[in-house]
């Protein structure tokens, strides 16, 4: 009888995660009353009457909230492309909420409840992505996708995110012990950066988007060097890092289930948040998997989740084309020709990015 040399082991492992994580991922998709996604410009509903009522209902459930007016999400301010933010808001949740405001009230309420207790507006404090990206102060954060610059045509974020710096570079570079996720800091460090990129897009009227690099761990980009994450030093494995967390968040155990629980965050409290995600090198598992699943959504939802395989990034729905990015700033890993991501410097670059905004 042959065995599995510990490569070929390696493989079949990794090609079984794959499948699990691409069956698992499209069971979420499925769920459309959770997933909902905008349109490429923040749709307002037509039905000015409710929108006007819904407007009233969020003046009187405001008196509830001490200092929402400084919430910088909630109480935008006005800009040359969002003269009304009040009004632009009313319309997200209105319309998320299919007209009903009601609902859509409620939700509004929930979202303030939610911003107050997660303590939502220290993610604007200077300093805060270091410290909640770095793992010195906010170990087991593993964040592996943030807004490291890229724009679209809009001007709105286009976050880049590559999924294997999380889960280690195989038997060439397994994952330290102290990159294992924590599934609070990883939660409140991802939200950090859905927030972040929320309020840019909503001030200029639109919503942003995802690259999730699917491709294999960029060894030769990484080297010998130790994750970003690591270059302060490493806190204490299993400490609570930078808080304040939900309760139940310390319990929740990593992968599926976390994932699931930022997805909830993020489509409850940011509705129509979302142009387009592009997953770019979708392994042959994953397109297989999608191609099936994918034939039950709606067209609308489908459309959202865009595969991209290597040299298909200009392509009509592909990131490089007009109304998208410019290839001379995405990244040359993703098909443009602009800077490298340099393994994972480009999240590096990202908190230098955000700690620099005042």
């Amino acid at each position: 009888m042959e065995f599995v040399g510990a490569t070929d082991a390696a493989t079949l492992v990794c090609a079984a995660l794959t499948l699990l994580n691409a069956v698992l991922l499209l069971r979420i998709l499925l769920r459309i009353r959770v997933l909902r996604f905008a349109s490429v410009n923040v749709p307002l509903t037509t039905n000015s009457d409710a929108l006007s009522q819904l407007q009233r209902r969020w003046r009187e459930i405001r008196r509830d909230f001490a200092g929402i007016e400084r919430d910088p999400y909630l109480s935008a301010k006005p800009s040359r492309a969002v003269e009304n933010p009040e009004r632009a808001l009313c319309a997200r949740f209105l319309d998320a909420e299919g007209g009903d405001v009601e609902r859509a009230a409620e939700r509004l309420r929930e979202t303030a409840a939610w911003r107050r207790d997660y303590g939502v507006a220290d993610f604007h404090k200077p300093g805060m992505a270091r410290k909640l990206m770095m793992h010195a102060t906010n170990p087991g954060a593993t964040l592996y996708f943030a807004d490291s610059g890229l724009r679209d045509s809009d001007g709105a974020p286009v976050l880049i995110g590559r999924v294997t710096l999380m889960l280690g570079g195989g038997t060439r570079r397994p994952r330290a012990p102290e990159d294992k996720m924590a599934p609070a800091q990883h939660l409140r460090a991802g939200m950090f950066v859905v927030e972040r990129a929320n309020v840019i897009a909503a001030n200029l009227g639109t919503t942003s988007s995802y690259i999730l690099d699917t491709g294999s761990y960029p060894h030769e980009e990484m080297g010998t060097r130790d994750r970003y994450w690591n270059e302060d030093g490493v806190g204490e494995v299993g400490g609570a890092g930078v808080g304040p967390h939900l309760p139940g968040h310390a319990e929740i155990p990593d992968g599926l289930p976390t994932l699931q629980e930022a997805l909830r965050m993020m489509t409850r409290y940011y509705p129509n948040s979302m142009k387009r995600i592009y997953v770019y090198r979708p392994s042959l598992i994953f397109r297989g998997v999608f191609a099936i699943f994918g034939a039950w959504l709606s067209a609308d939802t489908r459309n959202k989740f865009v595969l991209v395989p290597p040299g298909r990034e200009r392509d009509a729905t592909g990131f490089i084309r007009p109304g998208a990015c410019d290839a001379a700033a995405v990244p040359r890993e993703l098909g443009g020709t602009g800077p490298s991501l340099g393994g994972d410097l480009f999240l590096r670059r990202a908190i230098d990015l955000y700690d620099s905004v005042r």
